[in-house]
C-alpha cells in the first residue's frame, strides 16, 4: 500500500481540525465512533464493497460539520478479472474474481438541516477521498489449453463522496446514524496477463449503498 499517502492526508485533515474556530462554549464539538459501510457497482470491476471504519465530526455551529473517516475492507471481489484481458478462463474452474483489501480516507463538509432543538435531523454532506488498493493476483488453465495469471496494479486512486443521512441522538453523548452514499471512483488500474502479456486498463467507476454507525461525543 501506499501508506505515507494516506498518512499525508490524516495530517491534512489534523491540522485543518486544530485550526477550526472554536463552538460556543458548553458544547461538545467533536464526535467519533464506528460505522459498517455496504457500497454496492455495476460489476464492472466490482459489485460489492462491504466493510468497516472509524468515522466522526467536527462541529462549527448548529448548521456545519467537518466529516472525515478511515475505512477497511478486508475483501472485495474484482468480478472475472482475466476477462477484462478477453480471457476464457476453462469451465472446469469456473467463474475467477480477483480479491482486493481497500484502506482509505474521506473528509467532507456537513450541512444539517431541521430544528436544532430536534433529537433527530437530516443531514447531506459531499468532499474528497483518497482509496489505496491491493489485489491479489489470480492464474489457471483457459478453454483453449492454455495458462493464464492475470496482475492488476490498482494503487490508490482519488474519489469524491456525497451523502444524505439522518442523525438521532441518543443522551447528550451518543449518537445513531444511518445515510444513503455515493462515491465516484477515479480509477486507473492496470492489468496484465504475465503469460501472454496481454495489458488493459480499468477506468472509473462509481458505488452506492448505506452506512450504518454510532458516534460518541467529546
Amino acid at each position: 500500500m501506499r501508506s505515507w499517502k494516506t498518512i499525508l492526508l490524516l495530517s491534512v485533515l489534523s491540522l485543518g481540525m486544530a485550526v477550526a474556530p472554536p463552538v460556543m462554549a458548553g458544547e461538545q464539538p467533536f464526535d467519533l465512533g464506528l460505522r459498517f459501510n455496504i457500497l454496492v457497482g455495476n460489476g464492472n470491476p466490482t459489485n460489492d464493497v462491504v466493510g468497516y471504519g472509524m468515522h466522526g465530526h467536527y462541529s462549527f455551529n448548529d448548521s456545519w460539520r467537518l466529516g472525515y473517516s478511515l475505512d477497511y475492507v478486508e475483501e472485495f471481489d474484482i468480478e472475472r478479472s482475466p476477462g477484462f484481458l478477453g480471457l476464457v478462463t476453462a469451465e472446469s474452474i469456473g467463474v475467477i474474481d480477483s480479491k482486493g483489501t481497500s484502506t482509505g480516507v474521506r473528509i467532507w463538509g456537513e450541512r444539517m438541516l431541521g430544528d436544532p432543538s430536534r433529537r433527530g435531523r437530516f443531514f447531506v454532506g459531499a468532499g474528497l477521498g483518497y482509496d489505496s488498493i491491493d489485489i491479489d493476483p489470480v492464474s489457471g488453465p483457459l478453454e483453449d489449453g492454455g495458462t493464464f495469471d492475470v496482475v492488476i496494479d490498482a494503487g490508490g486512486q482519488l474519489l469524491v463522496t456525497s451523502s444524505f443521512g439522518w442523525r438521532f441522538d441518543v443522551g447528550r453523548r451518543n449518537a445513531l446514524e444511518v445515510a444513503l452514499r455515493a462515491e465516484r471512483h477515479f480509477a486507473d488500474w492496470q492489468v496484465l496477463d504475465r503469460v501472454s502479456g496481454a495489458r488493459t486498463t480499468v477506468d472509473d467507476y462509481t458505488l452506492t449503498g448505506i452506512h450504518f454507525g454510532w458516534l460518541f461525543r467529546f
